[in-house]
């Protein structure tokens, strides 16, 4: 019993306990308010970043129920481009997340065309569910897929040109 009274009076008086009780108090908060900013700032993120597709190319699979696209997009904030091939059904409009079967950052030349404004990603079918990617070993990828769905996805690696 004296030791609880002891302490409440060094509490009421702002003795030694009081700065500590009133220091951890500051750091909660301090680390309250930094965990909110966090969870706001991975709310907005989505809505602060705004992205730009431009489709390139489709290419119609064997039976037209699938499709190939291959489009760039550009958004705030990361790398300026980056090369995106997604495969769709047909009627599919131009996906706005990123490609389900390649993401290639930048541009690196073409392999299609003597301009750098063509994508370093080569696309086609091979038959019904083989799809055939090709693209330079230095090109960087941030994604690439074995198999998307019931589709196999075949990786060939273009000769560097210097």
């Amino acid at each position: 019993m004296l030791f609880s009274s002891k302490l409440n009076i060094m509490i009421a008086q702002g003795g030694r306990l009081g700065r500590v009780s009133k220091v951890l108090f500051a750091w909660v908060l301090v680390l309250l308010a930094l965990g909110v900013l966090v969870v706001l700032y991975s709310l907005a993120w989505p809505l602060l970043q705004t992205c730009e597709n431009s489709r390139l190319r489709d290419i119609e699979a064997p039976g037209g129920a699938w499709r190939l696209v291959v489009y760039e997009q550009r958004c705030t904030g990361t790398v300026e481009w980056t090369t995106h091939v997604s495969v769709v059904r047909e009627y599919e409009m131009l996906p706005k997340k990123a490609g389900n079967v390649l993401v290639s950052f930048g541009r690196h030349g073409s392999l299609v065309g003597n301009t750098i404004q063509e994508p370093e990603i080569r696309a086609r079918w091979l038959g019904p569910e083989v799809i055939e990617l090709t693209y330079r070993a230095s090109d960087p990828l941030q994604y690439v897929a074995s198999d998307v769905g019931s589709f196999r996805v075949v990786h060939v690696l273009a000769e560097e040109t210097q």
